[in-house]
């Protein structure tokens, strides 16, 4: 690492072509000079751990691009002197220049027209600090600073992220009436009344708990989420509906009350409306019980009541509209009301409410959105519904007694839209099926030990169906023309082009009360017999410790359903791995064959 010095008993390290990066200064220098290797030299300290009490003075000369310090390192300087468009002499470091934090929101972003405060050093509490023409405030600038002693802070509208981070002269800062410290137009800690010359609020300060009254919303963005209030009064107009929005979302409120002199919007009960009482906006997240929304209401906006904690709503019959999400993870949501001249439930609307009974939806209905709710149980598809989205509905793959009733009415459905459901009921006018309806129930992945089927009841006729993506376009296509015949889905049975036919098949012979059905599967078995019985013996060897597919295996050849082929096979491969834990089964499985020269099904 090379060195250069700018005055006796100073050395900087270089980091690179124009950067130094770290310095050794001697114990009688008090002066310490910022000099110039070459054009833009920049000074990069923030990685120098040591101290040097003994500097009280610096200099800045032309060419200095940037510099970048602690005021722990250089903490007793009591002046600087530039010969630096950059940078302003003073009895802090300030200058022109880009903030290298995040900063926060004042009048604007930092520019390189702005002059920024990046260090006051380590002032005590009776020493006066200079913030002349300084409007940001750069992050640790006031770090183990003791003094609130500030003058000339007229400009001061912005500051970075941790910019008051160890500041300990807070206490010493000018108080507003309601006790609140400022500096400059930033208000440092809890003021319930904030006046309007208030341009920013410091990330630090802590309303969690209490109230407070504000005419300008977007201040409130700056404070944290742990750090918010219980309570927001708004006066005036001089707020927009996206920030009123975003603070509903982002902060836990009891309330929100916006007073009377808003000619835009209203609250009541802390929930947003507009003036006119047309549209509901937005509900507390914090809001709670039963909700009656008022007669006249005509919309309900996207995520009115989303993540609330409400109960029940009762929706009047002047509701004509409601956005997606409307209800999205209320969780303890049991009962809704709904309008009567809603004739759809829109994207993910009760997505998450874990606690709604939505088994019989409601009148009136004709287009079901997607991703409207994971259902346990039954959903009975309200007669006049005609569209349902692609991911209407998720079932729980582990609930066996998932059910779908869906009327004559419906004249599509969307990909996956009944996911997981295990048994469907369909009434039809014809015998034709609604649009896409196998591609609505198929299209589910299952594991290699948890697939099962299907069962399809239309008009009376049943049948189990393999839950899969290509059989579901196959099938799709044929019956978009002709009414349901189970028949045609036992022909496919046996030509399913997926690697899990046969857990499928076999879960139908074992499973079905239909011997037409069992025939069929029986059929498909012996067929795929030595396809399925090498995918269940590869995985019985490789994946010992789950018994399943080995259990698979013992019953298939038990049953007689291999080919003769199939457990010839199975045998050379044991005796090839020496694998004598399945062999006896087998060797039973052949003997069927020495007693029956034709497989009869």
């Amino acid at each position: 690492m090379s060195n250069i010095s700018f005055q006796d008993g100073v050395v900087f390290y270089e980091g690179s072509a124009n950067e130094l990066i770290d310095v050794e200064i001697e114990d009688y220098v008090d002066e310490l000079v910022f000099g110039e290797k070459m054009h833009d030299t920049v000074y990069n300290l923030l990685n120098v751990n040591k101290s040097f009490p003994q500097i009280r003075t610096i200099v800045i000369e032309e060419d200095v691009d940037k510099i970048q310090i602690w005021n722990r390192t250089f903490p007793n300087v009591k002046k600087v002197i530039s010969y630096n468009k950059k940078f302003l002499s003073g009895n802090v470091l300030k200058g022109l220049g880009n903030s290298t934090g995040n900063v926060l929101k004042g009048l604007g972003n930092s520019t390189g027209n702005e002059i920024i405060l990046f260090n006051s050093f380590v002032k005590e509490a009776w020493e006066t600090i200079d913030l002349s023409e300084v409007s940001c405030i750069e992050s640790h600038a006031f770090e183990d600073c003791k003094s609130g002693n500030i003058i000339n802070d007229d400009d001061v509208v912005n500051f970075c992220y941790d910019a008051f981070k160890d500041f300990h002269g807070i206490a010493n800062l000018p108080r507003l009436d309601g006790g609140g410290h400022v500096l400059g137009h930033i208000l440092m800690d809890y003021q319930y009344d904030i006046p309007d010359y208030i341009k920013a609020i410091s990330n630090a300060a802590d309303f969690s708990g209490k109230a407070i009254r504000i005419s300008d919303a977007s201040l409130l963005y700056n404070i944290k989420t742990a750090y918010a209030p219980s309570k927001i009064e708004l006066r005036g107009d001089k707020f927009n509906i996206i920030e009123i929005i975003n603070i509903m979302r982002n902060f836990r409120l009891e309330s929100l009350e916006i007073l009377d002199d808003n000619q835009y919007l209203k609250t009541i009960d802390g929930i947003l409306y507009t003036k006119d009482m047309r549209m509901l906006i937005k509900c507390s997240k914090n809001k709670s019980g039963r909700v009656e929304v008022p007669d006249g209401v005509e919309e309900i906006r996207e995520d009115a009541f989303a993540y609330s904690n409400i109960s029940e709503v009762i929706m009047p019959d002047s509701v004509k509209y409601i956005g997606e999400r409307v209800f999205y993870g209320c969780r303890k949501l049991t009962h809704i009301k709904y309008s009567k001249n809603l004739t759809y439930i829109p994207k993910e609307a009760f997505s998450g409410c874990n606690a709604l009974d939505l088994s019989h939806l409601f009148d009136n209905v004709k287009n079901i959105g997607s991703r409207v709710a994971m259902i346990s149980g039954l959903i009975n598809i309200p007669d006049g519904v005609e569209n349902i989205a692609e991911e209407a509905f998720c079932f729980n793959n582990k609930d066996e007694d998932s059910k779908v009733i869906i009327p004559p009415s419906v004249k599509t459905v969307g990909l996956r839209s009944f996911y997981g459901a295990k048994n469907i009921t369909v009434e039809t006018k014809n015998g034709i099926l609604p649009k896409g309806f196998f591609k609505a129930i198929g299209y589910q992945v299952y594991s290699n030990n948890s697939y099962s089927a299907i069962s399809v009841t239309v008009d009376g006729k049943t049948c189990m169906v393999p839950p899969d993506e290509e059989n579901a376009k196959t099938l799709d296509v044929y019956f978009e023309f002709y009414p349901f015949d189970p028949e045609i889905i036992y022909q496919h049975y046996a030509d399913l082009e997926t690697e899990t036919r046969g857990d499928f098949m076999a879960f139908v012979y074992f499973n079905s009360k239909s011997i037409r059905e069992r025939e069929a599967a029986k059929k498909g078995l012996r067929k795929n017999s030595k396809e399925y019985i090498n995918r269940l013996y590869f995985y019985s060897k490789h994946h010992p410790e789950d018994g399943e597919n080995k259990e698979k295996l013992i019953k298939f050849l038990s049953y007689g359903f291999a080919s003769e082929e199939a457990v010839k096979n199975l045998i050379c491969m044991m005796e090839e791995n020496k694998d004598t834990t399945l062999m006896a089964y087998a060797m039973d499985a052949l003997k069927y064959y020495d007693m029956n020269n034709e497989f009869d099904i």
